[in-house]
């Protein structure tokens, strides 16, 4: 089935990939590139792989698991050694002096450990181990094991600065939620990225959470997805200037003779008994014969519609009363959370905001272990949420809450109708 690959070397390269169960990404990748060679294939948003040959007729679908059963971080140590759990049937039993890959954002080689025999107690040698028992080795220092690299990258959404609206700089913030902030200039000349090195991604039991803030750039708007800010162009090109016309044109034409003004947009006049009428706007058209009589004569000067009254003493006319100022219809507020996006056993939440236009509000995401007590996540207060998944909180709830505090503007009843 597979061309110039034997069914062999296929097996172990879908089986060496990494495809542990909640990071699938890499194995993923593989599977598609392999499909393409037979078929378009895809990754949706959940992460799995499909194609489809096409064609007419009965169609036969072969589906299979892509992950596999692997191993998740849930401590470092003082002394830099790894502990990890279980993530599908793992048998502790075999498992030391394993020769093991840790994934981050460089992946870490390291080898299954235990307390070796002379320091261990009583018959503590002679029992099988167990998954707490054991740890991983890679050679580093807890300081070492526990930094982590992170990038920000800038995407630019206006035709390769089609407008020269692109500022040159962006400041970019990374807030932890321990409090510690980080900050950088992002440049074109160093492609619009920028690496913070060794940042502290635990603390004790403290897992150390991280958000981005960008600047605000005239002209576009920013959408902060993870770890990538996009700014796209709203902007529109000028249009071409038009010829202004000569100010005197008019004035010089209507002190002519009327049979001297030009056709087209221009003043149109007309001829009456009563004498020489200019209509500015439309192309006046000539009177009926017979209609004279039955037109409708404009009211002389000095007199009043006899159905006009004067309003009463402090009395205002009902278009000269104060507009009240509508309340917010809190029914059209949205907060919608997407699908948690993974790199690695980095999750990545986003929250999109339906209905805050012209809204002062505040974001504020929480966690909980049982649906019911929620604890605010300290520093959490943007639209995106970065969670360094471990045992402590790989089965924790999320959400983000939306406090609202009234207009940022006042609008008028009838903008707020529109």
């Amino acid at each position: 089935m597979f061309k110039n690959k034997d069914l062999k070397s296929v097996v172990l390269a879908l089986a060496g990939a990494n495809g542990t169960s909640g990071n699938e990404n890499e194995a993923a990748l593989l599977a598609k590139s392999m499909l393409e060679e037979y078929m378009p294939a895809h990754i949706d948003a959940l992460g799995s792989v499909g194609g489809d040959t096409g064609g007419d007729g009965v169609h036969i679908m072969l589906d299979a698991h892509i992950d596999r059963i692997g191993m998740t971080v849930t401590a470092i140590d003082d002394s830099g050694f790894i502990k990890f759990a279980r993530v599908g049937g793992i048998d502790a039993r075999v498992l030391a002096a394993e020769q093991v890959t840790v994934w981050g954002d460089e992946p870490l080689f390291g080898v299954i450990t235990s307390t070796p025999p002379h320091l261990a107690s009583g018959d503590d040698d002679k029992k099988a181990k167990k998954i707490e028992d054991l740890s991983i080795d890679v050679g580093m220092t807890a300081d070492e094991v526990k930094k982590e690299n992170i990038t920000v990258c800038i995407e630019w959404e206006d035709e390769d600065n089609a407008l020269g609206l692109r500022p040159t700089t962006i400041a970019v913030t990374l807030s932890g939620s321990d409090g510690q902030t980080y900050s950088a200039k992002i440049a074109e000349k160093d492609g619009w990225q920028h690496t913070f090195a060794d940042l502290t991604t635990q603390r004790g039991a403290e897992v150390i959470y991280y958000s981005v803030d960008v600047d605000d750039v005239t002209d576009y708007d920013k959408d902060v997805r993870g770890l990538t800010v996009t700014y796209t162009c709203t902007a529109k090109p000028a249009a071409d200037e038009q010829p202004v016309e000569d100010e005197n044109l008019i004035d010089d034409q209507m002190d002519g003779d009327p049979a001297e003004l030009p056709d087209g947009d221009g003043p149109t006049v007309t001829e009456t008994e009563d004498g020489t009428v200019i209509d500015m706007g439309e192309t006046a058209e000539a009177p009926v014969e017979g209609e004279e009589a039955n037109a409708e004569k404009p009211e002389e000067d000095g007199e009043l519609d006899e159905d006009f009254t004067l309003p009463e003493e402090g009395e205002l006319p009902e278009e000269d009363a104060e507009s009240e100022i509508p309340e917010i219809d809190f029914s059209t507020l949205q907060v919608v959370i997407g699908e948690p996006q993974y790199d690695g056993d980095v999750m990545t939440l986003r929250a999109t905001l339906i209905g805050f236009d012209n809204i002062d509000y505040a974001l504020q995401w929480q966690f909980s272990t049982d649906d019911a007590t929620w604890t605010d996540v300290s520093g959490a207060t943007g639209d995106t949420l970065v969670v360094q998944l471990d045992e402590s909180n790989a089965g924790c709830y999320w959400r983000v809450s939306a406090e609202v505090f009234g207009w940022k503007t006042l609008p008028t009843e009838q903008a707020a109708q529109e």
